[in-house]
C-alpha cells in the first residue's frame, strides 16, 4: 500500500504513527528537514536508516541500525574500542556496495556499449541520447550532473556555463528533482 505524505510535518508525522509499522527505514536523515525531524520520534517498534548520507544519525535511541555496505566501511573499524565507535545505531553490513540496478529495458543481452573510437560508436551513443533523453541527434558530449538540483549551490552555475565555454558542442544533462 502507497500512502502520499506531505509537506506538513504534523500531518506526516501522525500518518506515519497511525500505520502501525513494524519497520520504518529512512533512507538519509540529512538531506533534508523532514527526515531530519522525523528521526527523532520512535514511529515504529524497529528504525533503520540506509546510507544516503554515510553518518550516524547519533541518535541511539530513535534510530536502532544502521545499514551500510561492506566495502564502504573501513576495515580497521572493527578494531575499535567501543568509545570510538562510530555509530550510535547498530550497523548493519550488506555484502559488496549493498545496492543493485536493474539492467535498463532498451539492453537485451546481445546489447554492447561500443567504446570510444569503435566503429558505429556515434551512431549508438546518439540514438541513445534521442531515445532515452529527448536529446537532439547530434555530434556532442554529453555531461551528467546526476545530484539533486536543490543541493547545487547558485555558483555552481557559473562553473558550468565555464566548462560549457571551454567544451566546443557540449550538453549538460540535469537529474529532475
Amino acid at each position: 500500500e502507497l500512502t502520499p505524505l506531505g509537506l506538513n510535518f504534523l500531518h506526516t508525522r501522525r500518518t506515519i504513527a497511525e500505520a502501525r509499522l513494524d519497520v520504518l527505514i529512512y533512507a538519509d536523515m540529512l538531506s533534508e528537514p523532514m527526515t531530519y525531524f522525523l528521526g527523532f520520534a520512535r514511529l515504529a517498534p524497529i528504525q533503520m536508516l540506509f546510507w544516503g548520507n554515510p553518518v550516524t544519525s547519533g541518535r541511539g535511541m530513535e534510530i536502532d541500525y544502521y545499514i551500510s555496505a561492506d566495502i564502504m566501511e573501513a576495515p580497521e573499524r572493527t578494531k575499535l574500542p567501543p568509545s570510538l565507535e562510530p555509530y550510535s545505531e547498530q550497523l548493519v553490513l550488506l555484502q559488496g556496495q549493498g545496492i543493485w540496478y536493474r539492467r535498463p529495458e532498451y539492453m537485451n543481452d546481445n546489447f554492447t556499449l561500443l567504446a570510444p573510437g569503435e566503429p558505429g560508436r556515434f551512431e549508438q551513443a546518439a540514438r541513445l541520447r534521442t531515445e532515452l533523453f529527448g536529446l537532439p541527434y547530434g555530434n556532442y558530449t554529453l555531461l551528467l550532473c546526476p545530484q539533486s538540483l536543490f543541493k547545487l549551490h547558485p555558483e555552481f552555475d557559473t562553473l558550468i556555463r565555464k566548462i560549457l565555454e571551454a567544451t566546443s558542442e557540449a550538453k549538460v544533462l540535469f537529474t529532475q528533482g
